[in-house]
């Protein structure tokens, strides 16, 4: 099974085995701008998601918050699953044992490109990623920092422009990709709009989350680039 997901969200979903969030078994589906948030694997492994002999392709896609009892908190590969991402960000995920962000084993490789690793966690090794069992996954222009408790461990294979560090200050971290989600709940809806009102006019503080054009002042033109982006973050 193969579908094809686009903008869609999965938040706050339970698995007793693999998979909070998605299960994918001998199935590769192709998902864009979508969002796994705070799903949980309980007893095992994959909390946003599960691949096994699967090699899913995830465009633009978020995995915030999500955890596993064992290993994989944001994304679980293994035998022979081998999943493409671009432009997709692991942030806050967790795991008991190995692998915060993801864990590839048992002869996983997925390619990575522009993806961003930040405040993962691990209970054993692995906060940003974790390889093992004959598995090397290929990064290119990819950033890992500030996971614990190490970045990445094991084999891997730079493709060139990563950046490993243990402070994001090191890296060029890439902007805010959803700057009108006021909230930060991974939906620019009415919430934002009522976040926004607060900031109307000329800004009055250093940090004025609402100025999306950085003219100090929000005003009209902030309203139309809040409105044109209503909907789930991409």
């Amino acid at each position: 099974s193969s579908p094809t997901l686009t903008n869609c969200m999965f938040t706050n979903n339970s698995a007793g085995g693999s998979g909070g969030g998605m299960d994918n078994f001998g199935s590769s589906p192709a998902l864009a701008d979508c969002a796994f948030e705070k799903n949980s694997a309980v007893f095992y492994s994959g909390g946003g998601m599960s691949n096994h002999t699967s090699s899913p392709s995830l465009t633009n896609c978020t995995f915030e918050e999500n955890s596993a009892s064992r290993d994989g908190g944001g994304m679980c590969n293994s035998y022979s699953s081998s999943p493409a991402l671009a432009g997709c960000t692991f942030t806050g995920n967790s795991s008991d044992r190995g692998g915060g962000g993801m864990w590839n084993w048992e002869g996983s490789s997925p390619t990575l490109a522009n993806c961003t690793f930040t405040s993962n966690s691990a209970g054993s090794s692995g906060g940003g990623m974790r390889n093992s069992s004959s598995s090397s996954p290929t990064l290119t222009n990819c950033t890992l920092c500030d996971n614990a408790p190490n970045q990445i461990d094991e084999l891997w294979t730079d493709a060139g422009g990563n950046c490993v560090a243990t402070s994001c200050d090191d890296c060029d971290l890439p902007s805010d990709p959803c700057p009108t989600d006021l909230d930060e709940n991974g939906i620019t809806d009415g919430g934002d709009l009522g976040a926004f009102v607060i900031f109307w006019g000329e800004c009055q503080v250093d940090d004025c989350p609402a100025d999306f054009n950085d003219d100090e002042v929000v005003d009209g033109i902030d309203l139309g680039i809040l409105f044109s982006a209503w909907g789930p973050c991409r």
